[in-house]
């Protein structure tokens, strides 16, 4: 398990776009919000969770049109960064 901290736009966000497709992890996302007040918000997630959002991301992030893409290629960009500093 990995001990990460993300602001709340990122989870927000992470948790609009994971909610159809993977909504265990969303319903993750959105109680760590609700039960937190601190700002960054810690999450516990193991390296399957961080490639399944990093992986989920790129995907929507090829199907998306141009409008939504700089959305989620920056959301995308703040999950890999995360992935990639607790990979090992």
């Amino acid at each position: 398990m990995h001990h990460l901290q993300l602001n709340r736009g990122t989870i927000s966000l992470t948790e609009r776009f994971l909610r159809n497709d993977m909504p265990l992890l969303a319903r993750y996302l959105r109680n760590a919000m609700l039960t937190s007040e601190a700002e960054p918000i810690d999450l516990l997630l193991d390296r399957q969770h961080l490639k399944a959002i990093n992986q989920h991301l790129d995907q929507l992030v090829n199907a998306s049109d141009i409008g939504e893409r700089s959305l989620l290629t920056n959301l995308l960009l703040r999950w890999s960064a995360v992935h990639l500093h607790h990979a090992e």
